[in-house]
């Protein structure tokens, strides 16, 4: 009998093969034209003794298992599952079958027989997630497999089966399970299955602007060069498993470097007005050729199988996909079709990023995937953090640059975010609830949720300091301070200096530094803050907020830093901006106006 099944190991004595055909009946789909390709897990047939391949295809068995559960296992894949429902699936090709004593419905049994269907896939399944213990999340009945790496719990209204791939492991009946297919032909199963196109949004990396919270203990070059290193191993990543990656990129002045950086990558401009504006309108640009993921650029690399996962998470009907970020925000958001609710009134820059989005996509009644967490590099504590994670080896670039500050960087704190909360919000303030492991004990933190603030140190030709009195309600009583204000979405803070500055005492200002940045009230608030100096400012008439009831005070500067120096303003955050603007202005000049 001419034998016609790409498998070898399919035996022609099972009277299942036909002479001259194209395809084996009971492999029907393990041939692709060019002969390359094998969708039936050959690696795992072949590596099975012959006297299992010929057994009794009724390999599923039921053992004891949770109340409501089946606990099945699989011929093809040698895994244990449990399923939710009536059915039983089998996980090496995630089709629902009927039959309890052949997941596959390719055995010799009689439902067997009457009923021989396709297994899609199984090397997408695996092969994505190395074999290294992630979990899979299959959705019972869809067709082809949705991916969920680092997912830890089932969930959700589908009737959803988790699957451990572990390489090595030992079966229930003490046989080693094979090993998982080779990532490269896995890889093309799975891109047989999902599309898309990737955005990654970027900056060009430039000292002074790139990575400034890790300046110092970084140099600003070194803190570029870090940046430089992040973009390259994530746009790699993300090549290598969507081909159809673009750069998304902000500014005219960045195209230059990043075309010298990445050559051959599509560089896309962004749209509109701030990263709410950048984010909607380069899915809604895109969007009409297919379904869109953008994807951060302040990561190592992103998650193996996790674009695959998102982009068919949408092929199966998710309306939104995010990756949450252990700072609070999304290193991804993908969607199939544009829709602007996700992207309204997000507190952008702060740890409530993440729960603010889906909330909003929760209020919208859009379904919400959500992808395994990954860490963005912003501070000393992540930088640290994966100068010790064996998964940094996935991102080469940024690997041979941390090899060298490793020695230098301190133990990072043991803790892992387990959830987060949100417990309120407003335009200006959310309120946060975290639960974390600390030393592998559970506890809870509750804070606030911040933009980034700006703060004034206003100085007139006369050598006057402009300050401003106003009703603050949480303390009850009056505080005189310096002009203030918040960083809105697509502003910057020297930005916004100026327009608070204009705001509260209507003046212009001939030239500003940049004092510091510093945190307000770390213990309860997230809030990051830029203290400046302006000079030679010109008073005019004022513009407060709507509700805002400010009066303007006129302080010599020397009176000023005295009632400073003894603690006479109650609000700390004046008191600071003044000492340092007096400092400033008694030392050589060292850094340039702006």
């Amino acid at each position: 009998m001419a034998r016609s099944c790409a498998v070898s190991s399919c035996p022609p004595t099972l009277g299942v093969h036909r002479p001259g055909a194209a395809r084996c009946l009971r492999h029907p789909l393990s041939l692709d034209p060019r002969g390359t390709q094998d969708l039936h897990a050959r690696e795992r047939l072949e590596s099975l003794p012959a006297a299992r391949r010929v057994r009794s295809r009724a390999r599923a068995r039921t053992r004891r298992s949770p109340p409501g559960r089946r606990r099945s296992q699989c011929r093809w894949s040698d895994q244990w599952l449990y399923s939710r429902g009536p059915r039983d699936v089998d996980p090496a090709c995630g089709i629902a079958q009927q039959s309890r004593g052949d997941p596959c419905g390719a055995g010799e049994g009689r439902a067997g027989r009457a009923r021989r269907r396709p297994c899609l896939a199984a090397p997408a399944l695996a092969s994505p997630l190395g074999g290294q213990g992630h979990r899979v999340r299959l959705l019972a009945g869809r067709g082809a497999p949705r991916l969920d790496p680092g997912s830890k719990r089932g969930g959700g209204a589908d009737p959803l089966l988790r699957l451990v791939l572990r390489r090595g492991s030992e079966s229930p009946r003490g046989r080693r399970a094979p090993k998982p297919l080779a990532r490269a032909g896995a890889r093309r199963a799975a891109e047989d299955l999902v599309s898309g196109i990737v955005l990654v949004v970027a900056k060009a990396p430039t000292p002074g602007r790139s990575k400034t919270r890790l300046v110092p203990p970084l140099t600003a070059s070194r803190a570029a060069e870090l940046h430089g290193c992040l973009l390259l191993d994530t746009v790699d990543a993300c090549r290598r498993e969507i081909e159809d990656t673009r750069v998304l990129f902000g500014s005219e002045v960045d195209r230059a470097p990043l075309e010298a950086l990445l050559p051959g990558v599509p560089l896309v401009p962004q749209e509109g007005r701030g990263l709410a504006d950048a984010l909607r309108l380069g899915i809604e640009r895109h969007v009409g050729e297919g379904p869109v993921a953008l994807v951060s650029s302040d990561i190592p690399g992103v998650p193996p199988g996790s674009l695959t996962a998102a982009f068919s998470a949408l092929a199966d009907g998710a309306d939104v996909v995010l990756g949450p970020a252990m700072d609070g925000g999304y290193w991804l958001i993908a969607m199939r079709e544009a829709d602007s609710r996700p992207f309204e009134n997000i507190p952008w820059s702060t740890p409530a990023v993440y729960a603010v989005t889906r909330a909003r996509c929760e209020a919208a009644g859009l379904r919400v995937v959500h992808l395994q967490a990954w860490r963005d590099i912003d501070t000393l504590v992540d930088l640290a953090i994966i100068a010790r994670d064996p998964l940094l080896k996935r991102a080469p670039n940024t690997a041979r640059l941390v090899s060298h500050l490793g020695p230098s960087l301190p133990e990072p704190p043991p803790l892992e975010l387990v959830s987060s909360e949100l417990l309120a919000s407003s335009p200006w303030r959310d309120h946060i609830d975290d639960r974390l492991l600390w030393d592998g004990r559970e506890t809870s933190y509750s804070y606030l949720g911040a933009s980034r603030a700006v703060f004034v140190a206003a100085i007139t030709a006369e050598n006057q300091l402009l300050l401003v009195r106003q009703y603050r309600h949480p303390v009850r009583d009056w505080t005189l301070e310096v002009p203030a204000g918040s960083v809105s979405d697509g502003e910057s803070s020297l930005d916004a200096a100026r327009r608070e500055l204009h705001e509260e005492v209507g003046g212009e200002a001939a030239e500003w530094v940049h004092l510091t940045t510093f945190f307000s009230s770390s213990a309860h608030l997230s809030l990051r803050s830029d203290a400046w100096l302006a000079t030679g400012v010109s008073v005019g008439e004022a513009h407060p907020d709507e509700g805002e009831r400010v009066t303007l005070v006129r302080m010599p500067l020397e009176e000023a830093v005295r009632t400073a120096r003894r603690g006479g303003f109650a609000e700390g955050q004046t008191a600071l901006t003044i000492l340092l603007a007096a400092e400033r202005l008694e030392a050589p000049r060292g850094e340039e106006a702006v």
